[in-house]
């Protein structure tokens, strides 16, 4: 049984217990961030703080002094247990999910700021490494909903995404496979767990804000790259016709890192578009540039 932290203490995680009158639980007012290690370290963490912060004020959640949130810039403290759950685990390295959720209040929904919030850090294994073949893509006629606030945070209320992975699960998939959503008016959005990446000759192009896009860690770390390596950046609106055009595609996240897309399937199972991304001049100087995981 895999050792997690919660709420001050490190216990298996059969032994953690938080309250049924907690807001996450009643009313979905939570808010994570997944992350992993390489050689012990959190990759881009300050980044997935930040956003994590953002969320808090959205919704209301004050971050007291004794949260290891609370412990920035550094995050020594929050680093050091990371590191004790590497070791108490087993893991060189791992996957991370940190959760605050608003905490226990009485009564119904308060109208004051959540003071208590409840803080949890799940860990466990990585994923087995990708078989070296190229993704594949399937859209699903599951849209992508609109946030209820902006910018939408990585918020703990799912079901948009377990809809979509619950269509994906009707289709005939392969390991690695994934979803993407589309908007109520036709837009590109986003795969079901990944941000999505298109290219033009030397031109990245992704999704914007208006497509409500959760705005990856991975994918800002790419959109900072992009002029480092010589390459133009757009977040722009983009359509079926512009992912049908794309000389590449690839997928973002902050687990898998950067896959690449071999083919894009419709609704009805038939290739729409087929490629070997991998091969792309361009996507390959993205993947020797990036200093994450390359799951290809």
């Amino acid at each position: 049984m895999l050792k997690i932290y919660c709420q001050g203490t490190i216990v298996s995680s059969d032994q953690a217990r938080i309250s049924a009158h907690d807001h996450g639980f009643l009313y979905g007012a939570t808010l994570f961030e997944t992350f992993r290690t390489y050689a012990g370290e959190p990759f881009l963490l300050s980044e997935h703080m930040a956003r994590l912060r953002l969320g808090c004020h959205s919704y209301g959640i004050e971050l007291p002094d004794d949260l290891l949130i609370s412990q920035s810039p550094a995050y020594t403290k929050l680093r050091g247990l990371l590191q004790e759950l590497l070791a108490q685990n087993g893991l060189a390295d791992a996957v991370f999910r940190y959760t605050l959720s608003a905490g226990e209040v009485p009564g119904g929904l308060p109208t004051t700021p959540f003071l208590q919030p409840t803080e949890l850090i799940f860990v466990r294994p990585l994923p087995p490494p990708g078989n070296g073949r190229p993704s594949r893509l399937h859209i699903l006629t599951t849209t992508r909903t609109e946030p209820e606030v902006f910018p939408r945070p990585k918020s703990g209320h799912y079901m948009n995404s377990l809809v979509g992975l619950r269509e994906l699960g009707q289709t005939q998939t392969e390991p690695g496979d994934e979803g993407l959503l589309l908007t109520s008016g036709g837009l590109l959005s986003e795969g079901i767990t990944s941000n999505l990446f298109l290219i033009s000759g030397r031109t990245l192009r992704t999704p914007s804000a208006p497509a409500h896009i959760l705005a990856g860690i991975t994918r800002a770390h790419l959109l900072a790259l992009g002029p480092r390596l010589d390459l133009a950046v757009h977040e722009e609106a983009l359509v079926l016709d512009d992912l049908r055009a794309a000389d590449a595609i690839f997928t973002t996240n902050s687990v898998r890192g950067i896959v690449p897309i071999g083919q894009v399937l419709d609704a009805g199972g038939r290739p729409v578009w087929q490629k070997d991304s991998a091969a792309h001049g361009t996507f390959r100087r993205v993947m020797e540039a990036y200093p994450g995981p390359h799951d290809s």
